[in-house]
């Protein structure tokens, strides 16, 4: 009966082990069949145990090696079961996609490569590789995300980058206050997907920017003060001695504005102070010329108050005066 009853429980093992559905192939093994499997080592090693005496040499060998081949089995399952556990232990702490920055990049990709790895894996069931793709997708769009703020914060680079920023004129207020726009628009939209080093670079550049149209601002004020200045100067026939300290403090503001500023200004803008100096150092020399009339009509050292506010409309009188005294001499 014992011999019997051993025939047929090796009988069953010898079912089972041929029968694909509960022992597949080594490569088509997965997880859904370790069950199946481990039930069929147990029943294995409970015949070798328990009717060892029953069983002929050769059954016994036969035994072992399909217990070695469905171990085998097992041991796969349980490779591909870790591999997974694995990639699943990194995922649990990735960022979310509205948090995740260019920090995190080089860890996506490496678990991109992982999955990748765990996906050639031909044991896989179709809920974990379908579990696996999705996982792979949902990191696949980390990486975009980044990939598009890192080309957003190049393109606005690259912009800032065409404005000679030590030479900024009036000409480029336009596209500098685009710019300011853009790069804190950049920062309210993409803040949580940039690093903190990133944020605070584009607020440096936003800062600098605004530095630079606050001088373009103090500058066109400049040039509107002394505008109005040279507006209100009297001309070369109304000019007299007592505009002297006016003009010459006028040309000292033109000569500052160009020393310290003229790589913030236009050719315009040069231009036109440039003329204005010309002009105004001409009615310094007309001052002096008068100046030099006045003094050769009383020897040079006297101090007449009559003779303040001489204009060269004068100029003529005193010289015909001048003309009558040396007469008399």
């Amino acid at each position: 009966e014992s011999i019997a009853q051993t025939q047929e429980d090796l009988s069953a093992i010898d079912n089972q082990f041929e029968n694909s559905e509960m022992n597949p192939a080594l490569e088509e093994v997965t997880s859904d069949d370790k069950q199946n499997l481990q039930d069929l080592v147990d029943s294995i090693d409970e015949l070798l145990e328990a009717e060892p005496n029953y069983l002929s040499e050769e059954e016994k060998d036969a035994l072992l090696n399909k217990r070695t081949e469905l171990t085998e089995k097992l041991q796969q399952i349980e490779e591909v079961e870790e591999s997974i556990l694995e990639v699943e232990d990194q995922i649990q702490y990735l960022p979310s996609l509205e948090e995740v920055n260019s920090e995190d990049e080089a860890t996506l990709q490496e678990l991109l490569e992982s999955i990748d790895e765990v996906l050639e894996y031909t044991n896989l069931t179709q809920d974990e590789r379908e579990q696996l793709i999705a996982e792979k997708e949902a990191i696949q769009g980390k990486l975009d995300k980044i990939s598009e703020v890192k080309r957003e914060l190049g393109s606005l680079q690259a912009r800032e980058d065409a404005v000679d920023k030590e030479n900024v004129t009036a000409d480029d207020r336009g596209t500098v206050e685009i710019l300011i726009q853009d790069l804190q628009q950049t920062l309210n939209v993409n803040e949580n997907n940039m690093t903190e080093a990133e944020k605070q670079d584009i607020k440096n550049r936003i800062s600098q920017l605004q530095d630079e149209l606050c001088n373009l601002e103090q500058i066109q004020e400049d040039l509107a003060g002394i505008e109005e200045k040279y507006d209100n100067a009297p001309g070369m026939d109304d000019i007299t001695t007592d505009d002297r300290y006016a003009i010459e403090d006028l040309v000292d503001e033109i000569d500052t504005l160009l020393s310290n500023n003229s790589e913030h200004m236009t050719e315009a803008e040069k231009n036109a102070l440039n003329e204005k100096r010309e002009e105004l150092l001409e009615k310094l020399e007309e001052i002096e010329r008068i100046q030099n009339a006045i003094d050769d009509v009383f020897n040079k050292d006297a101090e007449v108050d009559i003779m303040d506010n001489v204009s060269s409309k004068d100029l003529e009188a005193i010289e015909e005066a001048q003309n009558a005294i040396n007469e008399l001499l």
